[in-house]
């Protein structure tokens, strides 16, 4: 688990985030509130990262803790701030931050915001692992490197190329000088643009050397580099002994090679030589008759993709390829090499990299940017369905006045034409008695028209009020399941004609949170009416108590849930609807607030016979 401190002087806010931080995994190692707490607490455990408040009321702001705290630990930062101006910002950019969180915040950005940063700061951790063991490989081997620029100037050199030229650190010199002349640019720039090795005679601190020099590129970022590679062959003898053990060493340091290689004989297009890394990539046994076969192993479309590459003379780089192995188990790779030649061939010498965890990272990534998208204008159609209920109330109100006076109304016309004229006449052929029903018909119509508007519009504004979803009452479950019932009344009807519901009378209350039990139950009828397939089918609703518990119950007679599905159903995101525009927050957010209520969610369903959820809430009626 991630530790995180909370550096926040207002109180009621770090308690919020370590709420909402511990219900998501997160460890929250401490809250302070000073810049001596926060010394303190991280000296004593070294938290994984730090939420920060700029402005804290104490001699420096969060922006100077954060540098101290990276200079002395390197912790990283993340910081909270209610300033989003250009001046704040740029001055925070020395501490180095991971992110901001603009307040007021939401569960959904803080948690966002976190996920990104631990996925950052695991990418940056791997980098230097690699770095090391980069540095660790060039100070081991018995070689002389050094990478200089187009200049001659060295830009970095390993222990042994140190100590074969006499200088603690060589680092900036210039290669030709520390040569003896002998390491001129011409004769480095000849090797580089031929691609070859040759051997030179080097004059170092006066004394010959015969050496094998070896040039090849290397891209860092900040320009193209070159990389040297010198071999001491000083003697005749070592030189034999050199080549064997070169040789040697070489298929060694080739096979036991952590990153997949293989050598690929061109123009044949069949391996020569492969590591075992590769063959564990691909689960290949090398000594198989179709071990050396490159479309049987990468398929047609990258064999001729590469054979294109080779042709031209040009380096080999292919991303994101999807590939399969030997027992059909899909991932993707990275391709990445160049033309090589010896002994009178040329070859491909190749470099596969396995970035099936990097594609998936990315699209977790792009698939959160959409949920997150979804999940906002989800926000946005809570607000405007409380606008629209709001301006449907006013004329609505006049609808219900002016009906009743219109009944008040047409009863004083009733007795005043009757009085007149009798009760005998006819208005339009039809007894007046008969005409004064149809009209007063007509009036209760939409007198119960406009008082179903009404109920309707109160229930869309209490299911999207932003109320106090922390406070728990004695809730009626009968009323909620009625409520989510009517709001859905319009879903219900065009999905079902078999919609039964049916509420074992009295049910003692639970205590909960209202408008949480709603979202629940309109959450488990939406679902249970999307699953079905005929006006028919049938969706029923139960509640009824059962010991100490009450329990509801959501049937369906829809298409069902495969066994391997149902375990994952609470997982957030996950979803089996994700081409219907399914977010995969729904049954999470239910599991949760079951959980919350402490209750318990259990799912039953059959393939082709339907689905039944139970969700069983306590007993426990408190008194306000």
């Amino acid at each position: 688990m991630k530790k995180i401190l909370i550096v926040e002087d207002e109180v009621i806010i770090g308690l919020d985030i370590a709420s909402k931080l511990s219900s998501q995994g997160y460890i929250v190692q401490v809250q302070v509130t000073t810049p001596a707490e926060a010394l303190e607490a991280v000296g004593n455990e070294t938290p994984d990262l730090i939420l920060m408040d700029i402005n804290l009321k104490a001699d420096i702001d969060g922006i100077e803790l954060a540098k101290i705290i990276k200079a002395s630990h390197n912790v990283p930062c993340m910081f909270l701030t209610s300033y989003s101006d250009k001046t704040t910002l740029e001055r925070s950019m020395d501490a180095e931050p991971y992110g901001y969180i603009i307040k007021p915040y939401n569960e959904a950005t803080l948690m966002a915001s976190l996920s990104t940063s631990f996925i950052r700061i695991d990418l940056e951790q791997r980098l230097i692992k690699q770095k090391t063991m980069l540095s660790n490989i060039m100070n081991n081997t018995r070689d002389s490197i050094v990478v200089i620029d187009k200049r001659g100037i060295v830009v970095t050199a390993n222990k042994v190329f140190n100590s074969f030229v006499g200088l603690a650190d060589a680092t900036l010199e210039d290669i030709e000088k520390i040569s003896g002349g002998t390491l001129s640019m011409d004769f480095i720039n000849r090797l580089y643009s031929n691609n070859i090795s040759d051997i030179a005679t080097l004059r170092i601190n006066e004394v010959d050397k015969t050496t094998l020099v070896s040039v090849s590129s290397l891209t860092d970022g900040s320009g193209d580099n070159i990389l040297l590679t010198i071999t001491d062959i000083t003697e005749v003898e070592t030189i034999k002994e050199a080549l064997v053990e070169a040789e040697g060493l070489f298929t060694k340091i080739f096979r036991k090679k952590m990153v997949p290689a293989v050598l690929i004989r061109y123009p044949e297009m069949q391996i020569f030589e492969m590591n075992e890394s590769f063959q564990t990539m691909y689960g290949i046994i090398k000594d198989d008759a179709t071990s050396n076969d490159i479309k049987s192993i990468f398929g047609t479309d990258v064999t001729e993709q590469l054979e294109v590459a080779i042709s031209a003379d040009k380096p080999v780089n292919l991303t994101k390829v999807k590939q399969f192995n030997y027992t059909d188990q899909s991932f993707y790779a990275h391709f990445s090499g160049k033309k090589v030649s010896f002994d009178n061939s040329d070859f491909l010498l190749l470099d596969v990299t396995d970035v099936t965890e990097q594609v998936r990272i990315a699209e977790m990534e792009k698939e959160l940017q959409h949920k997150l998208i979804h999940a906002n204008k989800m926000t946005s159609l809570g607000t405007l369905v409380s606008g629209v209920a709001h301006e449907i109330n006013n004329p609505n109100n006049f609808i219900m006045f002016n009906s009743s006076l219109l009944m008040e109304f047409w009863e004083d016309i009733y007795a005043l034409l009757e009085a007149e004229l009798g009760a005998e006449i006819s208005v339009g052929a039809m007894p007046l008695k008969d005409f004064k029903q149809d009209v007063e018909k007509l009036i209760e119509g939409i007198t119960n028209g406009s008082e179903r508007i009404r109920n309707i519009v109160h229930d869309l504004k209490g299911f999207s009020k932003q109320g106090n979803f922390e406070n728990f009452e004695n809730v009626s479950v009968e009323e909620v399941l009625k409520t989510s019932s009517r709001i859905l009344n319009h879903q219900i009807s065009k999905s079902t004609e078999n919609f039964r519901i049916d509420i074992e009378s009295p049910l003692p209350p639970v205590y909960g949170n209202k408008q949480k039990l709603e979202q629940v139950f309109i959450n488990l009828l939406i679902n249970a009416l999307e699953a079905i397939s005929g006006k028919t089918s049938l969706v029923s609703v139960k509640a009824y108590q059962s010991e100490d518990n009450l329990i509801v119950e959501f049937q369906d007679e829809g298409l069902g849930i495969s066994s391997e599905n149902i375990s994952r159903l609470t997982e957030p995101f996950y979803t089996t609807k994700q081409q219907e525009g399914g977010t995969g927050l729904g049954l999470s957010i239910v599991y949760s607030i079951v959980n919350e209520h402490n209750g318990t969610m259990d799912i039953q369903s059959v393939r082709g016979k339907g689905t039944i959820v139970k969700i069983t809430l306590p007993l426990g009626e408190h008194s306000d």
